[in-house]
């Protein structure tokens, strides 16, 4: 029999924000709070802008499948997605329900980097599959999957943890779909990871989303470069750096440089004539892969941020909580994910500096 694709509802709240919004005493700072939300809105609006372009021209159009919706709370944050009436056989009714929940947390990731960075705090939610409405207009959510996430938040999460309702995560058919769906993201990925520390809760394991977006994109430059290497025998970086001084050609210093960049490079002058001459055919892909190029730098940047940030605030909060051990307990959890994660990813050997071993 054919069904409607399942719902799914993200309830997330700042952590530490209650205690920040006490100090909100006069209009100004009121109206800095509320700034800094409405950014977090339309942040999540750019996403979706980006994600329904995305998905214009493919094959499959997820956003023919689903309705999103989303709306700040005072400090909490609800998203959710809802299925449009078309029904699907067993296995497509499996996989594109399990699929939107990659889109759901792709849409979230630039918001928790977004909070980290800009406040040094973090999410703490739960994840329902049962239904939600949401009133954008009026600010007003209802129906069962928002209570669900909201008590698996407010009564289980304790430390910074976004956890999956547990009526899911025993459904061996759902969890199985999730993980195909992670493999496409990278060999040491998961969607959700099982906390047999603690409860044997599964969480969202949003940093090594984050983390197998950046080794995607990596491994993207990387072929980028190759292709420079293949089709001009030298690599992308050579031709810029000689594009550079060319540039450079009636300045006193030129000979000088020309002869630390040969070295450098370890090039001889007929590689040099050769070189510029292809340098005219190397612009065009150099435009034709800009985008790329540009994208790919952004998405070090920011994730690098991310993990800058985060290394900061946890080897904050263990050393400022060391005698409260309710509080000290989430850093801790949070220190050792922090670690874990960046050891999935060994091929990315710049970010093992952003892990915490020198903290008791």
């Amino acid at each position: 029999m054919k069904k409607k694709l399942m719902q799914w509802t993200y309830f997330l709240d700042i952590l530490g924000f209650g205690e920040e919004q006490k100090s909100i005493d006069t209009q100004k700072k009121a109206d800095e709070f509320m700034e800094f939300m409405k950014i977090n809105k339309s942040l999540i609006d750019w996403q979706e802008n980006i994600d329904i372009k995305f998905y214009s021209d493919k094959n499959i159009n997820i956003y023919d499948y689903y309705d999103f919706k989303s709306v700040f709370i005072s400090d909490s944050f609800v998203l959710t997605a809802i299925p449009k009436e078309t029904k699907f056989n067993e296995e497509n009714y499996y996989h594109f329900s399990t699929q939107i929940i990659m889109e759901l947390t792709f849409k979230i990731l630039i918001l928790i980097e977004h909070i980290l960075t800009e406040k040094g705090l973090l999410l703490r939610g739960g994840i329902s599959n049962k239904f939600t409405d949401i009133d954008i207009e009026n600010s007003l959510v209802v129906g069962a999957g928002l209570i669900e996430a909201y008590k698996l938040e407010s009564s289980f999460a304790e430390v910074p943890r976004i956890l999956l309702s547990q009526e899911v995560s025993k459904d061996k058919k759902i969890m199985s779909y999730f993980e195909k769906h992670s493999k496409k993201y990278g060999k040491n990925f998961s969607i959700f990871y099982k906390d047999t520390q603690n409860d044997d809760f599964y969480y969202l394991d949003y940093l090594g989303f984050i983390l197998s977006f950046m080794n995607k994109s990596e491994n993207q430059r990387l072929n980028i470069q190759d292709e420079f290497k293949d089709k001009y025998g030298m690599s992308k970086d050579i031709i810029e750096g000689l594009k550079l001084l060319l540039k450079e050609k009636y300045s006193e210093d030129f000979q000088k440089k020309t002869f630390k960049f040969l070295q450098k490079h370890k090039l001889s002058q007929k590689d040099i004539k050769k070189l510029t001459t292809m340098i005219k055919n190397s612009e065009q892909i150099l435009r034709d892969k800009s985008n790329d190029i540009n994208n790919i730098k952004h998405i070090k940047h920011t994730t690098i941020k991310t993990l800058s940030k985060l290394q900061e605030v946890i080897s904050l909060h263990l050393n400022t909580y060391s005698d409260n051990q309710k509080i000290l307990n989430k850093y801790i959890w949070l220190r050792k994910y922090l670690n874990n994660t960046i050891d999935k990813f060994p091929e990315m050997d710049f970010i093992q500096e952003y892990k915490i071993i020198n903290e008791k």
